[in-house]
């Protein structure tokens, strides 16, 4: 360590440290502390909080190698992006039980590096609190779901993904420039939101991927080709019709809940990671799936001349048809470009993205925002980059269980479920993984968080009851 960077006491840096974890208040469950240096806050934080996890952030790749194994996670600038490090670190349901400590010795040393670290650190915290909404908000939506893709699904298919190079067509504006070469000889998986842009220019994809479960999705598939096979987490938004005539095949992001009513029904399905935009599902999926380039247009993680998506897109016939009544087209423009902030958050995802899975992605056209890590090629350079492809996507029909018989195992998994959540224990039910706690945090999720951050006061019995008469009440409406 150079002796001109001190930032521990010279004389008692372990009473410097209590002094410090004196000041520490509450009983968090996650400490994140920002270059800890020497690591002698550790051994204090494990005393005064014994069952939280301890985070520690560098702020270099080289220095303070040697304590890194005090901590349950260390993160440094070489492990890439640290939003995402944090948002897969810290749950979303304990961000009130997380502390966030800056060891202000370091942060006067490494001034910029301070400033990076604890500006994602409020970035993630507005990221989580975002995600918390959401969950909140559209939890019994997620849950009428998949009950409903459950018992509705008809004609499910095992899909055989070729090994083959592979096209993905988000819904960006860049979508629009793909079609003065768009002579795709590789297959296509598209969006569901870049439908209909590839409907008007009479491209039929390969295959359709969805993963919105917000109330709006199903406008996406207006007129879909009902050829297209559609590729699908059971918690999306998916038209009764689409469910009724389209080849259809399950993503599974391996919940409990998932799980349980796939084995019990024998659904076959394919691994997929849940992420914050359907292209990053979309992205992780052809990597597992297949072995060669995958070519991605429309991905373009910002606006273009006001418009954040291509055109046609559900988003601006929607606006056109506003303005037209009340709205000048500026101001709907404004309120989706706002919107379209988020954005932001996604495209850290793909800048996170390390180089074993970057060399095989290839961004077409220069619209957009920057992804260093991605290379670019112009749409030009597409067509003699990408090999045409000898293997055709297969679809295979899978005989299931009935509409009668799907529709008895969801009713006997939620009455279990209500019984188990009524008879047990909450702090027994909520401290495993399991279908009942699932159930819990989509249809209960406000409250649920604030039983955990209540669950050691006198509040935590008023909680309890609250949420089993809650979920009680919800459960009995679905089984009516």
């Amino acid at each position: 360590m150079n002796k001109k960077i001190n930032i521990h006491s010279k004389y008692n840096p372990q009473k410097e440290s209590e002094r410090f974890v004196e000041t520490v208040d509450g009983s968090p469950l996650f400490i994140i502390i920002s270059e800890p240096g020497e690591s002698y806050l550790e051994k204090p934080l494990r005393k005064k909080f014994p069952k939280a996890k301890l985070i520690a952030v560098r702020y270099t790749d080289s220095m303070f190698l040697e304590s890194d194994t005090l901590w349950d996670y260390v993160w440094r600038p070489a492990d890439g992006n640290l939003l995402f490090f944090l948002i897969n670190t810290i749950p979303d349901e304990h961000l009130g039980n997380t502390k966030f400590l800056a060891w202000e010795p370091s942060n006067r040393i490494w001034q910029e590096q301070a400033k990076y670290v604890w500006n994602i650190i409020n970035k993630t915290v507005k990221t989580i609190q975002s995600i918390i909404y959401t969950r909140r908000v559209f939890g019994p939506k997620w849950f009428k779901n998949i009950l409903k893709n459950t018992i509705y699904s008809e004609n499910i298919v095992n899909l055989n993904i070729p090994k083959s190079d592979f096209l993905l067509a988000a819904a960006g504006p860049s979508l629009n420039s793909f079609f003065e070469i768009a002579n795709a000889k590789i297959p296509i998986l598209a969006v569901s939101s870049a439908l209909q842009t590839l409907k008007f220019n009479n491209i039929i994809p390969d295959i359709c991927i969805s993963t919105d479960g917000g109330f709006w999705a199903c406008n996406h598939f207006r007129n879909i080709n009902q050829n297209i096979p559609l590729l699908f987490p059971l918690e999306a938004s998916v038209p009764s019709f689409v469910l009724k005539k389209n080849p259809l095949a399950v993503l599974n992001y391996n919940s409990i809940l998932e799980t349980v009513i796939l084995n019990e029904l024998k659904i076959p399905s394919i691994s997929g990671k849940r992420n914050g935009t359907v292209a990053g599902t979309a992205v992780e999926l052809l990597l597992e799936n297949t072995e060669h380039n995958i070519f991605m247009t429309g991905l373009d993680l910002c606006a273009t001349n006001g418009f954040s998506h291509s055109r046609p897109h559900e988003s601006s016939i929607k606006i056109e048809n506003a303005s037209k009544l009340l709205h000048p087209l500026a101001t709907e423009l404004y309120k989706v470009n706002i919107d379209s902030r988020s954005l932001e958050t996604y495209s850290a995802w793909f800048r996170g993205l390390k180089k074993e899975k970057t060399k095989r992605l290839f961004r077409l056209g220069y619209l957009g925002y920057e992804l260093p890590n991605i290379e670019r090629i112009r749409f030009e350079q597409f067509a003699e980059k990408a090999t045409p492809s000898t293997q055709t996507l297969k679809t295979i029909s899978v005989k299931t269980a009935s509409y009668k018989e799907k529709k008895n195992t969801v009713i006997n998994i939620l009455q279990n479920a209500e019984k188990n959540i009524v008879s047990q224990d909450l702090n027994e039910l909520l401290s495993q993984n399991s279908v009942e706690k699932e159930i819990i945090e989509m249809l209960c999720y406000k409250e649920f968080i604030e039983f955990l951050n209540n669950k050691n006061s006198n509040k935590s019995e008023i909680l309890k009851s609250k949420i089993k008469t809650k979920l009680k009440t919800i459960i009995k409406g679905y089984l009516a």
